[in-house]
């Protein structure tokens, strides 16, 4: 099933989950950011923790 989303900016969908992605964790190897390609552009989505609790998730943003 595909899962279109769009980006911070309300003018791209894609679906992510269609997509190679990227990651980059922290030192307790948790994920901090995760990035996909999607034609010429790149979207990144930031994850936030409080503890070892997830808080909060972006929006894919074009960078």
């Amino acid at each position: 099933m595909r899962h279109f989303v769009t980006d911070s900016t309300g003018q791209v969908q894609f679906d992510p989950d269609s997509l190679p992605a990227s990651y980059t964790y922290d030192g307790s190897n948790r994920v901090l950011t995760e990035s996909v390609t999607y034609g010429a552009s790149v979207f990144v989505k930031t994850y936030t923790y409080t503890g070892s609790n997830l808080t909060s998730e972006s929006a894919w943003v074009k960078q």
